[in-house]
């Protein structure tokens, strides 16, 4: 293709018009942009380049499907009395080799080996899995199926909690139910990673599945040592944590609600994506400043649990006014309530979680510091700890 110096193409051969799926008389005198579909900043850097250098390379889609990709090329070449300049441009079909290099990436992220694997979008709809994934659901076709509804239990109605969390940290880990299969092991454990796209969204994840030792067997070797390594996506998960807490850390605990959905992001449905965003912002800031003896968990949307394990009552508010102040400091502040309740002799977590949603209540209501506690006094009778200087 021969394009003048005002970017308007003098003439083109058959197979350029073939190439751009456009008849040949419509291409004489169109502008280049608009041929190569280019937005108005990539324009102006190609012919910012051609300034400096006289030519330019790149790569072209020219399908809005992503299917047809072009290697460009552009040289300046002035006329026989140098008068002006014009344009010659090369074309070249690379899509198919394209499409060789993305079936060798995907087939990369999931080599074919014993450990159950398969290769998943941000949706959960599979792209590529191993013979040893299909032999462990027992099925003979897996491309298409989403992984959300092969395991629905425990991936599926957690799938936006577990995309946020690889979307923070990378990665989530959880264990995975047996009932869905009897081949499945009860200590199954599912790794999902995720693999960010150029402009930084989840583009792929790949999940793997192995057995994990039973747990007795850890238990043989003394008891669980809880310790936070992550950010809980299940409330069986932080069950899990805070039933292998030693007696000590238990009795002395204090547990954290809080609510970080101001009133102003709830008029109407369209603010749930905002409610998302600012729980991933304040979620990260939390976790980056958490002490390492205290876990992190979600529980619903807007909300968060932080279990404090030999922590008595007014340490937790020190630490809950802490993080709020820091939160401010970082315009994540705004409208967030806290609740706070003390451990109680035998209480379930589920008792421990409904006292903190009392405190959470009056927080709202209060307006001092948004901080509030409930059920923080122990029994008389039950000598409690000295309180450690602060």
């Amino acid at each position: 293709m021969i394009v003048n110096d005002n970017g308007r193409v003098i003439t083109a051969n058959e197979i350029t018009a073939n190439l751009l799926a456009q008849p040949m008389d419509e291409l004489t005198d169109r502008s280049l942009q608009r041929i190569l579909q280019l937005e108005d900043d990539r324009y102006t850097q190609i012919l910012e380049e051609l300034t400096q250098h006289e030519s330019w390379k790149g790569e072209v889609n020219v399908d809005p499907n992503g299917n047809h990709i072009l290697v460009v090329k552009i040289h300046l070449k002035p006329n026989e009395d140098k008068l002006y300049r014009y344009m010659i441009v090369t074309f070249e079909d690379v899509s198919e080799l394209k499409q060789y290099q993305q079936d060798a990436y995907l087939n990369q992220l999931i080599t074919d080996n014993s450990v159950p694997t398969v290769l998943s979008n941000a949706n959960g709809i599979i792209v590529r899995a191993n013979n040893a994934f299909d032999n462990m659901l027992n099925i003979t076709e897996h491309k298409g199926q989403s992984l959300t509804d092969l395991l629905d239990k425990d991936l599926g109605k957690n799938w936006p909690q577990i995309t946020q969390q690889i979307f923070v940290q990378g990665n989530w880990t959880g264990p995975i139910d047996t009932n869905i299969n009897e081949q499945l092991e009860t200590s199954t454990q599912a790794t999902l990673k995720g693999y960010l796209d150029e402009a930084g969204d989840i583009e792929y994840i790949v999940s793997t599945f192995e057995r994990a030792l039973p747990q007795s067997h850890y238990l043989q070797a003394g008891d669980l040592i809880p310790h936070r390594s992550t950010i809980l996506v299940s409330l069986r998960d932080l069950d899990d944590y805070f039933n292998n807490m030693s007696p000590l850390n238990k009795e002395f605990s204090s547990l954290l609600l809080l609510d970080i959905t101001a009133e102003s992001m709830l008029s109407h449905i369209s603010d749930i994506a905002q409610i998302e965003n600012r729980q991933r912002e304040v979620e990260s800031q939390l976790f980056r400043d958490l002490p390492h003896r205290y876990q992190i968990a979600k529980w619903q949307l807007g909300k968060l649990i932080i279990i404090l394990p030999n922590t008595d009552a007014d340490q937790a508010h020190y630490f809950a006014l802490e993080s709020l102040n820091k939160l401010q400091a970082n315009g994540l502040g705004d409208g967030i309530c806290i609740g706070i309740a003390s451990y109680q002799e035998n209480q379930t977590l589920e008792q421990f979680l409904s006292n903190a949603e009392i405190a959470l209540k009056r927080a709202k209501q209060t307006g001092e510091h948004n901080i509030c506690q409930a059920f923080t006094r122990h029994d008389p009778l039950v000598i409690s700890p000295p309180k450690k200087d602060r």
